[in-house]
């Protein structure tokens, strides 16, 4: 997840707005044909001008949600069996995604988000928060104005404890959020699948510590 994470933020850091065709397969690392089925399915969003030459134009946070959602559910983006060799410019509805219903453990959860955030300092800025879990801006403050995300207001911004952002991340509130982002999903389907998919009693896993 971390590796994951990582690699996001320099994508950000490379294309801060937007990104190509070329720039996309490759920052995706998958085929040029493939590239294309996402673009021209809608599976990505992108602009396109219908010209020759730098047709499709795809926002960066795009890009970075489909790492990310093809890290969860990876048969949603998989071509059509005959899309390769016929390279037709068509749309297709995207795959539904299928999760089965899983056991809710807050503690665990929150183990799972402090951990991720272990190199996080103690007490994080808006732009700490906006930065880890990849809401908006004005989202990140709303939560402090409103309380649902504990914060102490010292000169005219926000500070957020660490141990209240794990606690907020791990709540029902959030876990059963219909408005979640792109990088909680991923989180949560880590959490699943550290769950026994027959009793969804969630599995131990050693930490760091651990001999």
């Amino acid at each position: 997840m971390e590796e994951l994470r990582i690699y996001c933020k320099e994508l950000r850091n490379k294309y801060p707005k937007t990104m190509n065709k070329e720039q996309f397969y490759r920052a995706a690392h998958i085929s040029k044909a493939t590239a294309l089925y996402l673009l021209q399915s809608g599976l990505v969003p992108c602009q396109d001008t219908g010209k020759k030459t730098r047709r499709y134009t795809i926002n960066t946070i795009d890009v970075i949600n489909y790492l990310y959602d093809r890290e969860i559910c990876p048969e949603k983006y998989r071509a059509e069996s005959n899309w390769y060799s016929t390279q037709k410019d068509k749309r297709t509805q995207p795959i539904e995604c299928k999760e089965e219903p899983h056991e809710y453990n807050e503690k665990r959860l929150a183990d799972i988000f402090a951990r991720e955030m272990r190199d996080l300092p103690d007490l994080l800025t808006i732009a700490d928060v906006v930065d880890f879990i990849g809401c908006y801006k004005d989202t990140a403050q709303a939560w402090c104005r409103s309380g649902k995300l504990k914060a102490f207001r010292i000169s005219g911004r926000f500070l957020i404890p660490k141990e209240y952002f794990i606690q907020y991340l791990a709540s029902p509130r959030m876990y059963y959020s219909a408005l979640q982002t792109t990088y909680y999903k991923y989180i949560i389907a880590q959490y699943h699948q550290q769950c026994n998919p027959t009793t969804d009693a969630c599995l131990d896993v050693p930490t760091e510590d651990a001999e």
